[in-house]
């Protein structure tokens, strides 16, 4: 999530503290994000124009809707001077009335629907906070989310593998294939993960229900 955020979000990912503005010059005039959108609800990306921007077939108006759907990742984006920002982001950033984000810290959606732009749907939480909400990823081959198959030497195994929520080590453990066989080998993997992400939880970790769905 860091990583594909941080090629359409640059500037704010690298904002030391979120009071910190994310600006821009037009005319040799500051102007920041509340100066070109506004939070609209009837808007399907929950954002509109609050100034006239581009030209030719880029034109917007002040109160159109700004921002289109990503079907690459199912969210709204809007494009701005040469950058491709998050709409949840702005929206959230406008509500809280700043012009940036902390480092390591992202915007969530509460829910999980990521084109619920409201501002009551959009949190602030750290990478790890969202590792610990993620959906199962679509490059997953396992079906289970934190489960995998190693090849080691000539042995297979499958593997649960986690991550501490105190130290955000990476924890791992493995069963033999040619021990319990394939199946077994990979539901005892499952039933382990399953079980780490439990005790974590009682220790107030917090994974939700989304986590790996």
């Amino acid at each position: 999530v860091l990583r594909r955020l941080s090629k359409c979000f640059p500037a704010l990912l690298h904002l030391p503290q979120a009071d910190q503005p994310f600006l821009f010059q037009k005319r040799n005039k500051t102007m920041n994000l509340s100066d070109y959108f506004y939070i609209d609800p009837s808007s399907n990306s929950g954002l509109a124009w609050s100034i006239k921007i581009g030209r030719g077939r880029g034109f917007k108006k002040p109160g159109q809707q700004a921002g289109c759907f990503d079907c690459n990742d199912g969210y709204f984006v809007a494009g701005l001077h040469g950058k491709i920002l998050k709409v949840h982001s702005i929206c959230w950033m406008l509500a809280n009335h700043v012009n940036g984000l902390p480092v390591g810290m992202i915007v969530d959606h509460v829910n999980g629907n990521r084109t619920d732009n409201r501002p009551e749907n959009l949190r602030l939480i750290s990478v790890a906070e969202n590792r610990r909400n993620a959906k199962k990823l679509n490059t997953n081959t396992s079906g289970a989310t934190g489960v995998y198959l190693h090849k080691q030497k000539q042995y297979l195994y499958w593997v649960a593998f986690w991550y501490d929520h105190k130290t955000g080590k990476k924890q791992d453990k493995f069963f033999s294939v040619l021990e319990h066989g394939n199946d077994d080998a990979k539901a005892l993997a499952i039933k382990y993960r399953d079980q780490a992400i439990l005790q974590m939880n009682v220790q107030g970790a917090n994974y939700t229900q989304r986590h790996g769905i």
